[in-house]
């Protein structure tokens, strides 16, 4: 005998109309406040968000039914698909500062590379919007789009500007790795934010690598500069991995050599 599905974990099959007033009631759509000629530029993207939980003892404690699969409350994936969109709009209008060191075997040197957002705070929700919301399996898939703002639209159009070069590269993370759960200004971050984004930030450090290849004979100490997304990164979903493909508008700042120490 099966029981009833526990109200903290909605079968994401059968709560389709649920999820989307969820998403409706969680975003605010483009304002009134907003003129007809601010209107005209809007990023778009589709976001991904995994219902699924990884399993766990703890998960299916207390389940009657066998066949049942632990998924995200809707209140959950409103707010990954916001975190992940702000996150990626930013991205593409404020763009990232980055601080890179390579590897270096010799030196007994790790790899190290940090990113940090250009944008001021990760405020903008007024801006966002979810055009639609589907399923794809256990796939939630949401269009949305981002309203850019008069103020933004100068930082954006800088990207363009024959200072930055064009670079792109491939990355991956584990998809139910619940270590990737940073602490970041929008707060700690869903784990399946956390992956999508860990593999996005995976796939830039090896573009950067690569652009860097084409700048520098001898392998540098440091690398400093800034770079933003040219469109929003491709993700797929392969054994139990998200496969990040980027292309970016590259700058570099600074680079440090061994012997400027």
């Amino acid at each position: 005998m099966t029981g009833p599905r526990p109200a903290t974990f909605p079968s994401h099959r059968h709560h389709g109309v649920e999820l989307v007033l969820c998403l409706a009631a969680t975003f605010l759509v483009y304002p009134d406040i907003v003129s007809a000629q601010d209107r005209d530029i809007v990023l778009r993207a589709e976001l991904q968000v995994d219902l699924e939980q990884p399993p766990s003892v703890l998960a299916f404690d207390g389940v009657t039914e066998p066949g049942y699969v632990p998924a995200l409350t809707d209140q959950a994936a409103a707010e990954a698909v916001l975190a992940e969109g702000l996150w990626l709009f930013h991205g593409m209008i404020h763009g990232f500062d980055y601080v890179y060191t390579p590897s270096d075997r010799a030196r007994a040197i790790a790899d190290l590379f940090e990113i940090s957002s250009r944008a001021s705070a990760f405020g903008g929700s007024r801006a966002f919007r979810v055009a639609s919301v589907r399923f794809d399996g256990r796939m939630l898939v949401a269009e949305v789009e981002y309203l850019v703002p008069g103020p933004e639209r100068t930082i954006l159009a800088s990207w363009e500007s024959i200072s930055y070069r064009s670079a792109q590269g491939r990355g991956e993370a584990s998809a139910w790795d619940r270590g990737l759960t940073p602490d970041t200004a929008a707060g700690v971050l869903p784990f399946q934010v956390a992956a999508r984004r860990a593999a996005i930030i995976d796939a830039t450090r090896e573009a950067l690598r690569d652009y860097l290849r084409g700048l520098e004979f001898n392998k540098p100490r440091e690398v400093r500069g800034s770079f933003a997304f040219a469109s929003q990164p491709r993700l797929v979903l392969s054994g139990g991995r998200w496969i990040a493909t980027v292309r970016l508008r590259v700058g570099v700042d600074e680079i440090i050599p061994y012997g400027g120490y």
